[in-house]
């Protein structure tokens, strides 16, 4: 951490050289400046389709970094270039957004630190050589990464990437802004709890961040700074509307444990959401705003309580809201019933995932999916007969058998 400490007052000498108004007072320091990169987006070469979809965790962080006083910068790579497909120099895949020097060349070179949004497993190739070459760029910066990749291999990136600073682990807005505050007073960064740092020579690992519960006091997503406009006017986001699509969070984290996903490790198993007013509030902003006709709820689980799921759609049709939104990331269905299906098809739902991911009983014991299957196919008919359109989520798990998927397939075509 002696080398970090050293590195921030070096950076803040610079940053007086260059020109940067410092407050008054004796004992305070310049504003670092933040710029906060979400990579390119990978596929395979052959693909038919992809998802590409507003980054809603970066643009939280951002938003918290805002309201706490600090001048941010977002590149969002894929947004940027939405239509750009670039062949990868490894293997058989392709980019979409700014290459690994475009998104380098954006960075401005006044800032202080960058942070990565690293969220799928399958991009670190990608996103290792990104920071890598921001680093050689900006030799002094302070490197942070995070988000549900970071959060799962913190200490095999720690390791296999000498770039990267701090991760970021679980949560990050309250942690970013720590970060941040930190290094501005050139404080211990080693004390900020739920990070891994360099400190001394040594990685070390702080103590976990509790899970933020006052969803509703963290500020808004800052997608006024970011390309929204490229993804609206695409008619991009998670869900299978073509409509202009605002992406939503409603609820963060899920109760369940299943043994093939990250939620545990990135948000623990407590699922907490915001006041429905409050996001139906948000909803109207952005109609306001960015003339948003659809919005994609990008929630773990949206679906856990009834009686919230139900008065968020009395929310919205006591307002009179002339909108559609769809829950495309995967719902459960045990609180999904006839009144639950009305209420959602007259506020405006009109698509939604289920995530059963397999039809054996012996692999959902297997995998903790703590779904039964009976029930499942019973809210499935109430959706259909409702008049939502309705998609699966499943995992073909190594050693499946043929018998089990068919066996599903069919109790699903059945209803």
């Amino acid at each position: 951490m002696k080398k970090i400490i050293g590195k921030m007052r070096t950076i803040l000498t610079l940053s007086a050289r260059r020109g940067y108004v410092l407050a008054t007072s004796m004992d305070t320091m310049a504003m670092p400046i933040v710029t906060l990169v979400r990579p390119a987006a990978l596929a395979k070469l052959l693909t038919m389709t992809s998802v590409i979809a507003p980054p809603v965790g970066l643009a939280y962080i951002a938003g918290a970094l805002r309201a706490a006083g600090h001048a941010v910068k977002v590149i969002d790579s894929v947004g940027e270039a939405p239509e750009q497909f670039t062949p990868l120099s490894y293997g058989d895949g392709l980019s979409i957004g700014l290459t690994v020097q475009e998104a380098v060349d954006a960075i401005p070179p006044q800032t202080d630190i960058v942070g990565f949004s690293c969220m799928f497993s399958n991009g670190w190739p990608f996103d290792h050589r990104l920071i890598s070459a921001v680093r050689q760029r900006f030799p002094d910066a302070l490197i942070v990464a995070g988000g549900e990749h970071v959060t799962a291999c913190a200490d095999y990136i720690m390791a296999a990437c000498p770039a990267v600073d701090i991760c970021v682990v679980g949560e990050g807005e309250h942690t970013m802004v720590e970060v941040v505050n930190n290094f501005r007073q050139s404080a211990d960064i080693a004390q900020v709890e739920g990070i891994v740092c360099r400190s001394d020579g040594q990685v070390v690992t702080t103590k976990r961040r509790s899970r933020i519960r006052a969803l509703d006091d963290i500020p808004l997503p800052a997608w006024d700074i970011m390309p929204i406009g490229n993804y609206m006017d695409r008619g991009l986001g998670h869900g299978i509307t073509n409509q202009r699509s605002m992406p939503l969070l409603a609820s963060r984290g899920c109760p369940y444990q299943c043994t093939f996903c990250s939620s545990p490790q990135m948000w623990t198993t407590r699922w907490v959401a915001r006041t429905p007013k409050l996001v139906v509030d948000e909803m109207e902003m952005y109609i306001r705003a960015y003339n948003a006709e659809n919005f994609d709820l990008y929630d773990l689980t949206a679906i856990i309580k009834k009686d919230w799921i139900l008065a968020f759609a009395q929310e919205i049709i006591r307002r009179g809201l002339n909108i559609q939104y769809e829950l495309p990331s995967g719902t459960r269905s045990e609180a999904i019933d006839r009144d639950v299906v009305e209420a959602l098809r007259k506020s405006g739902c009109r698509q939604m995932n289920y995530a059963p991911e397999t039809g054996s009983p012996e692999r959902l014991l297997a995998i903790k999916k703590k779904v039964k299957i009976p029930r499942l196919l019973d809210s499935l008919e109430n959706a259909v007969n409702g008049g939502l359109r309705i998609m699966l989520n499943m995992i073909v798990f190594p050693d499946d058998s043929w018998k089990d998927m068919a066996l599903f397939a069919i109790r699903i075509d059945l209803v």
